[in-house]
């Protein structure tokens, strides 16, 4: 099994296989039907997955429903448990974020061959590296 997410182009070109050409007009065309409900059932999940909160801003909204109920309050000691928690959850966002982040930028070197690094720099040479001489590998 392939770890790697299909890239766009091979979801393209599963869907532009010519099956005839590789085997029977019978079998073509069960496979045909087979592969379609399959690139289908990618494009369905990938929309549903893109439609979803990220991890982020799931973190983020409880931090807000936090930061409400702790308006209205009226006991104090509630209130700063509430702030608390909702300090907490703001730090899950951000460290979520980044973790999201990293897993974009590991993403994009695997596939394009560069090598990773966080927003916005993604190439050590680049003039808009944020990483230190450390993680540019010395490269100024």
């Amino acid at each position: 099994m392939n770890e790697t997410p299909m890239t766009p182009e091979r979801l393209a070109e599963v869907r532009s296989l010519d099956l005839l050409a590789l085997m029977p007009e019978r079998a073509a065309a069960v496979i045909g039907r087979a592969l379609g409900d399959l690139v289908a059932e990618v494009e369905r999940l990938r929309a549903e997955l893109a439609a979803r909160p990220t991890r982020a801003e799931a973190y983020r909204q409880v931090a807000d429903e936090l930061a409400l109920m702790q308006s209205v309050e009226p006991d104090h000691r509630h209130a700063a448990g509430l702030y608390s928690a909702e300090q907490r959850a703001r730090r899950m966002a951000d460290a979520a974020e980044r973790a999201d982040d990293r897993a974009r930028v590991e993403t994009a070197a695997t596939e394009t061959g560069h090598p990773a690094h966080p927003a916005p720099c993604r190439v050590p040479a680049s003039p808009d590296c944020t990483c230190d001489d450390t993680e540019r590998g010395g490269v100024q």
